[in-house]
């Protein structure tokens, strides 16, 4: 048979481990409609390297697409860092089984039905029948149909779950009647005349683009928020929230985004070159992204082995507060 679905809920403040029994592979990485702001990163350790492999923002990066396999006899731990969950989806390798051989609907999780649910793989069981049958067997019968045919398929599927070492329960999240209020709506506006939406309809402000300026030593300073604090200047003590970034391949090499800010005094030297031109004039609560060239980052020799030679660096950062 071809590879059998995978999926695994990540909690924050939970680890997933396990002896891998089936090779898998990772296909994406997403948070849920419920998600919360702010940023949530996804580890994975494996034997005994510890890896990021995405961070995920529900305004800026809500989903991320991996190619990640994991082969047989891999020792392997998930695990987030931040507010929100991330739910991953991938397949396993597969092998061949028993052709006369039977789907039971009640190998599947609820968990992982329910979080199938909230992504919108497979539609809600309760909406579509009022009738008061029985939810959990409806819904296993549902995911046998959609993962192998039919419950009563051939063809068997498997689906394997990595055991966390604490499960908590997934919170559906039901937005129908916002989804069905706002289409709608939508049809009324359609409907209505033409002349009569042109004459009601409102002029257009131009958006607003974040201030984008560029320093003498190259770095480039873009305003996303201003703040109404008290402002960063030389020889003040700064608290700041970041993440860092490679600008070659948006791959997360530092972050400080939860527990006591990041404090160091401005213009001192005690952080690269970028950040003390950078973050000059910044006020309390306002955010901005840094781009920083090699010459005021950390040069030809970078900073092995997370930041390599001649890199251009990005930081997301957020002044917290000035003493």
């Amino acid at each position: 048979m071809s590879g059998a679905f995978w999926c695994l809920v990540c909690e924050p403040g939970n680890k997933y481990s396990q002896t891998v029994e089936e090779g898998f592979n990772i296909c994406s990485a997403a948070l849920g409609a419920d998600a919360e702001a702010g940023s949530t990163t996804l580890y994975a350790r494996v034997e005994d390297d510890e890896v990021a492999l995405c961070t995920l923002n529900k305004d800026k990066w809500p989903q991320y697409p991996l190619t990640i396999p994991f082969a047989t006899g891999t020792e392997l731990c998930f695990f987030v860092k931040g507010k929100n969950r991330i739910y991953l989806t991938g397949f396993t390798d597969g092998e061949e089984e028993n052709d006369d051989e039977e789907i039971d609907p009640s190998m599947y999780d609820p968990r992982m039905i329910q979080a199938m649910k909230e992504q919108g793989l497979i539609p809600n069981s309760e909406d579509e029948d009022d009738s008061g049958s029985d939810g959990g067997s409806d819904d296993s019968e549902l995911m046998a149909e959609l993962l192998g045919g039919s419950s009563e398929s051939d063809d068997a599927t498997k689906v394997v779950e990595i055991p966390a070492e604490k499960k908590l329960p997934t919170k559906r999240v039901a937005e129908e009647q916002t989804a069905k209020a706002v289409a709608k709506k939508v049809k009324k506006e359609k409907e209505a005349p033409k002349a009569l939406k042109e004459a009601v309809k409102p002029k257009e402000q131009p958006s607003k683009k974040p201030k984008q300026t560029k320093l003498a030593s190259g770095t480039i300073v873009e305003d996303v928020k201003v703040g109404t604090g008290a402002m960063a200047k030389k020889g003040k003590n700064v608290g700041m929230r970041y993440v860092g970034r490679l600008a070659s391949n948006n791959k997360v090499f530092d972050q400080n985004t939860g527990g006591k800010p990041f404090r160091f005094r401005l213009g001192a030297g005690e952080v690269i070159k970028g950040w003390d031109q950078g973050l000059e004039g910044m006020q309390v609560g306002g955010k901005r992204i840094l781009r920083i060239p090699p010459s005021s980052g950390y040069g030809a020799r970078g900073a092995p082995p997370t930041i390599p030679g001649n890199s251009t660096l990005l930081f997301e950062c957020e002044l917290v507060y000035v003493k």
